[in-house]
């Protein structure tokens, strides 16, 4: 240390090479210190964020997954929806037909009770009738059953498209979710040389100022 020749003069001289080797050994630690603070702060918020986008990828695909299942569901609840329409109309339309043949054979018996020739004449003109009307309510049976039966399984299509559509969705959420990690990742990286270079220019700065030594 240089002094004057009275104690309550003092100097302000730069500190030489190899002098003041406490001062500049705090600053090194209190520069190390915020370089590695500053790094474990940007570190941790982009671990977080990557982990984030990570469990959100995972979500959408666990969303999309369910959404397909959903859809496959659908088109197997239709399906079997349909075929019980078609059964019953089925069914329907064989108890129709049951019913005309108990018909007929009850006309044929009272026709025939009252001396009259069933087949031929007005006997035979009212059973050709019911026959017809017979035929068109059986006919008719199997249309609304065959109709009601293709309705539900547009229904379950529709529904299912819609499903397989929000399972697409989901999945491209899920994709630009994980294509965001090398990005978050690159830019946490400069976060982090940005935080270095700025705590060491800031030890540069402090480490080349002057000192003053002396007594009041």
């Amino acid at each position: 240390m240089i002094m004057k020749n009275h104690p309550w003069e003092a100097e302000e001289i730069y500190a030489p090479k190899g002098t003041c080797d406490y001062g500049l050994s705090a600053l090194a630690i209190i520069a190390i210190v915020g370089v590695a603070v500053a790094a474990a702060g940007t570190g941790v918020a982009v671990a977080s964020s990557i982990q984030a986008s990570e469990q959100a990828a995972l979500n959408a695909e666990a969303e999309a997954e369910f959404r397909n299942r959903e859809a496959d569901t659908a088109i197997k609840a239709a399906e079997v929806e349909s075929a019980n329409i078609r059964e019953a109309a089925a069914y329907d339309e064989r108890q129709a037909r049951r019913r005309l043949r108990v018909i007929l054979g009850q006309n044929r018996a009272a026709v025939a009770a009252s001396g009259l020739d069933p087949s031929s004449g007005s006997p035979a003109m009212a059973e050709l009738e019911n026959v017809k009307q017979a035929e068109i309510e059986a006919l008719n049976i199997r249309r609304i059953g065959s109709v009601s039966s293709s309705v539900r399984e547009y229904e379950g299509l529709i529904s299912a498209n819609e499903r397989r559509f929000a399972g697409s969705v989901k999945k491209l959420e899920a994709s630009y979710s994980r294509r965001q990690i090398p990005y978050t990742a690159a830019s946490g990286l400069a976060q982090v040389g940005g935080s270095v270079l700025s705590s060491w220019s800031g030890y540069n700065r402090a480490s080349s100022r002057p000192y003053s030594y002396g007594y009041m």
